[in-house]
């Protein structure tokens, strides 16, 4: 439309703007995004293994953004959503969760997934 209106430099600049937003912020956006985990646990309360967990998080690297309370358990389970940022992949993590005593479940995603 400015094109048609006699801008001509307003034309250009507006469709070089286009091409820097597609081609260079959303690849930024995606790779800022990636270090952003969501980690599911599923435990039994009273024996310190929230505490636990929450420090083999750090001792891997990861910062611990959010703790939320997750959906409820039946029986004697309690369960935690955790938003994780580190570089790693959090597969070694899941993985030595997975393996600590009074971990029922472990999962991760995605911030946002279910």
């Amino acid at each position: 439309m400015a094109a048609g209106a006699g801008l001509p430099l307003l034309a250009a600049a507006v469709t070089l703007l286009h091409f820097v937003v597609v081609y260079a912020y959303t690849p930024l956006v995606a790779r800022i995004q990636a270090g952003y985990f969501e980690l599911g646990l599923s435990y039994r309360p009273g024996g310190g293994e929230l505490r636990r967990a929450l420090l083999r998080c750090a001792d891997f690297g990861f910062t611990i953004l959010d703790v939320a309370e997750g959906e409820t358990q039946a029986g004697d389970a309690a369960s935690v959503r955790l938003r994780l940022k580190g570089r790693r992949s959090p597969q070694p993590l899941l993985d030595a969760l997975k393996q600590q005593p009074g971990i029922i479940a472990a999962s991760v995603g995605r911030p946002g997934q279910r």
